[in-house]
């Protein structure tokens, strides 16, 4: 091995470091708000009425980041990081029930 490719590989794995730390950092808090007259309560990305909930059923139908981001101008990468902290936080928490399977009647 080169001391090239070690440069690129510690460089590639300081990158993901980075990236690592920085989600695990990003306060959810400054980008998702919930009021009482915004959508009933729901969380929402600050400033818009773009529900956390609505995002997750974007993303869960196949839309990609680029195509939400797209479709809503209003909508910036952080808010979709922010997303994803708020949900983590509450699967590390176990706030999320325990999967079950459907029963087909």
């Amino acid at each position: 091995m080169t001391i090239r490719s070690i440069y690129f590989i510690s460089l590639k794995i300081v990158r993901l470091e980075n990236w690592i730390d920085y989600f695990y950092c990003m306060n959810w808090q400054e980008r998702i708000e919930s009021k009482k007259d915004t959508l009933s309560g729901k969380p929402v990305i600050k400033g818009t009425r773009l529900s956390v909930e609505f995002i997750l059923e974007r993303l869960a139908d196949g839309w990609s980041e680029a195509m939400l981001l797209d479709s809503y101008p209003q909508l910036k990468k952080e808010d979709l990081q922010a997303v994803f902290a708020y949900l983590n936080e509450f699967v590390k928490d176990g706030l999320i029930a325990e999967l079950r399977p459907l029963v087909s009647k």
